[in-house]
């Protein structure tokens, strides 16, 4: 197990490639190396093709590197006599909600997992109770999940990986096929969860989302090519848009009023920090 101060995920020098046939594969991963601490929010982004969704299945066992190492609390993912306890530790959430849906009631689709694990019932309940209470579907737990919203699915399956109490939930485009109101309604999950010191990867390619994160990988042809924080990776927006990627719309709004108003910060990446620059600059009345 790790040492307090550990890294929770350690990447060290991952490749990977899916075999198709015989004798021949397709090379995804290229020598990837990258940490992430407990309570870290940690976005992956890159066009179609990079290599993010493959990255995430590596983090919690779906996949094994071909060469180089990835350890959840010190376990190696090679060793499948740890996947149980691996996976207790980090969770995933993957992009059709209802392909994650395995039971006719939510709160039975909640406690799936648990049973698997062979939890004692009475802890069971209270887990399930835990869960949907910090997804804010309490009051949806009797309901069929066919009669839930696409955000309402994602909310329950997001249920179901925190009734297994893990450190970290992996995102794998999770919003990507939700309406805007769908994705702001999980996001302020996501944000709660983060807040309350669960570790977050989320892979996607929705740039508002990003700039929520602590950190922000960016991957072009199975290596990550940028790291850094949300600010200083749209900061270079010439290189982001080599890799076929754009900046949310608010630092595009700062950087367009700050080249005709340079007191305007051009480093302002959410719509709240966009109004707040605004209100700072407005002539003061009276």
């Amino acid at each position: 197990m790790n040492r307090a101060g550990d890294p929770l995920i350690r990447v060290q020098r991952v490749s990977f490639s899916y075999r198709v046939r015989e004798g021949k594969s397709i090379p995804v991963l290229h020598d990837v190396s990258f940490e992430v601490r407990a309570g870290e929010h940690v976005a992956v982004i890159g066009h179609n093709g990079s290599g993010k969704s493959t990255l995430a299945k590596h983090l919690n066992g779906l996949l094994v590197p071909d060469a180089g190492d990835v350890l959840v609390d010190g376990m190696n993912t090679r060793d499948r006599r740890l996947l149980r306890e691996i996976r207790k530790r980090v969770g995933m959430v993957f992009q059709h909600p209802d392909n994650q849906m395995v039971a006719t009631i939510v709160e039975d689709d909640v406690a799936f997992g648990l049973e698997n694990l062979g939890v004692p019932e009475e802890e069971m309940h209270r887990r399930v109770d835990e869960a949907l209470r910090m997804v804010g579907m309490e009051a949806y737990r009797h309901r069929p999940p066919h009669q839930l919203s696409g955000g309402q699915k994602q909310r329950v399956a997001i249920a179901g990986v925190l009734a297994m109490r893990p450190r970290c939930i992996v995102l794998d485009e999770a919003t990507s096929m939700l309406d805007s109101y769908g994705r702001q309604e999980l996001m302020e999950v996501i944000r709660r969860l983060h807040g309350e010191g669960i570790a977050i990867v989320s892979i996607t390619h929705h740039m508002q989302e990003v700039a929520l994160a602590d950190r922000v990988l960016v991957m072009e042809a199975g290596r990550v090519v940028m790291e850094g924080t949300p600010r200083e990776v749209f900061r270079q927006r010439d290189r982001l848009l080599e890799l076929q990627l754009d900046v949310p719309g608010a630092a595009r709004v700062a950087a367009l009023v700050h080249a005709a108003r340079p007191d305007f910060r051009e480093d302002r990446i959410l719509a709240s920090e966009v109004v707040e620059e605004v209100q700072r600059l407005a002539p003061r009345r009276g």
